[in-house]
């Protein structure tokens, strides 16, 4: 039999995440995990570390789950490198300090569009920063380690 020696959840997809002492767990995984992502504003995708040159700061925030705000909006508390924190909340609008942090326009979603996709380059042709700069991306639908689609 096997032993868990750390369990961990990620709320929002493509930042650091949070270390739990126990959790919920059902068909769809860990409660809360990958429950919230951030939406480029401009071209409607969904950020993600899987595209370096535009994200690599998202690994840079750790994010917890915090209760719900007093407008009952769901909310994430991220907690930047230099130790600066902020709660951000599902509000459909431009979140100031992460739109400082990633140099664009982007806001916290916890339903993503119908057919909504991130861009993300294919790993096996990035091993240098030279390849980093030179690497297409590509489109892909979102997986199911990412928020559900609206309307479910």
């Amino acid at each position: 039999m096997g032993r868990i020696r750390q369990l961990s959840r990620y709320p929002v997809k493509s930042m650091l995440g949070e270390d739990l002492d126990q959790a919920y767990v059902d068909e769809a995984g860990i409660a809360g995990d990958r429950a919230f992502a951030v939406l480029d504003c401009l071209t409607g995708k969904v950020a993600s570390a899987k595209n370096p040159r535009l994200w690599r700061d998202m690994l840079t925030v750790r994010s917890t789950l915090t209760p719900p705000g007093s407008t009952g909006a769901p909310a994430v508390r991220l907690t930047m490198a230099d130790g600066t924190t902020e709660t951000a909340t599902v509000t459909g609008h431009r979140d100031p300090a992460l739109s400082k942090l990633l140099g664009r326009d982007v806001r916290l979603i916890d339903r993503a569009a119908p057919g909504a996709c991130i861009e993300r380059m294919d790993p096996t042709q990035v091993r240098t920063e030279d390849d980093l700069r030179r690497a297409e991306t590509g489109s892909s639908g979102l997986a199911a380690g990412s928020p559900p689609a609206s309307g479910h």
